[in-house]
């Protein structure tokens, strides 16, 4: 698997190791991305984007639509994940999210399980 990402060997197992579980037994081994692993790798994406795409250095993006877009992510769902990561979202007239990383950081409550 990590072959064939057309990394260096040594990034391309990190990434796995990082956003993966490892599948061993049965007929194939491999690597296997749980739901939870999903949305790290696209935190870690958008918090990545902030910090590149801002040159002042002050944790502020008018707008991520486009790099939702490449990376075939909803805007609202990306939203959602800036906002556990403790950003500030918000989105505009125009129907641009902006992001901004403020002090003191506001986390949202953690999410409750469905009772049965």
């Amino acid at each position: 698997c990590v072959n064939f990402t057309k990394l260096p060997h040594e990034i391309g197992v990190r990434l796995f190791e990082i956003f993966t579980t490892r599948m061993e037994g049965g007929k194939e081994n491999g690597y296997i991305a749980s739901r939870q692993l999903k949305d790290k790798r696209l935190m870690y994406l958008l918090i990545l984007y902030v910090i590149a795409s801002d040159a002042s250095k002050e944790m502020k993006v008018s707008s991520i639509n486009q790099f939702c877009k490449d990376i075939k992510l909803d805007d609202k769902n990306a939203a959602m994940l800036l906002r556990e990561a403790g950003f500030a979202v918000k989105k505009s007239g125009t129907g641009d999210w902006g992001c901004a990383l403020n002090a003191p950081l506001k986390f949202p409550p953690p999410k409750r399980g469905k009772r049965s």
